[in-house]
């Protein structure tokens, strides 16, 4: 009886072990990054949406003051040009909540940013989205279920 015992728990320690991993090959990528209570209830809009809403005779505030995600956004050389924020089409700024963001991510990247839309800045023409967090395309898991989405091109 002692033999089988012991052959059992060689067994259970040898599928436990195999079995933790084989989990562990997926867990990076199945890792959700930490997103602020602020941004849970955030609206998801295209661009193209969030620019011309702003743009008007008679502008459309609907984005001021709300949390907003921007998915699948191709990062391109001219977005990256500076070491602070990402600047979409010269029309619509991202300020990052952390600029080594941008240490992680490259020219060619997709990816999916959220933050807090502010509006039109003082100089004009550009639209603002402050604190910003920036992950690859996929892993932020916004806007939940039954949250709000702005259809296709709007205006």
């Amino acid at each position: 009886m002692g033999a089988q015992k012991l052959i059992q728990t060689i067994l259970s320690i040898l599928i436990i072990s195999l079995t933790s991993l084989a989990g562990c090959a997926k867990t990076e990528s199945a890792l959700i990054p930490y997103i602020p209570p602020a941004y849970l209830d955030c609206i998801e809009v295209t661009t193209y949406n969030l620019f011309y809403s702003y743009m008007r005779p008679a502008a459309d505030e609907m984005f001021t003051g709300r949390a907003i995600i921007i998915k699948n956004i191709k990062l391109t050389e001219e977005m990256m040009k500076t070491k602070t924020n990402i600047n979409i089409g010269g029309c619509i700024m991202i300020e990052l909540q952390n600029t080594s963001d941008l240490e992680r991510i490259k020219v060619g990247d997709v990816v999916d940013i959220v933050g807090k839309c502010i509006g039109v800045s003082e100089k004009g023409y550009v639209v603002v989205v402050e604190d910003c967090l920036i992950q690859p395309a996929g892993l932020l898991p916004l806007p939940l279920p039954g949250g709000e989405k702005v259809p296709g091109d709007i205006y």
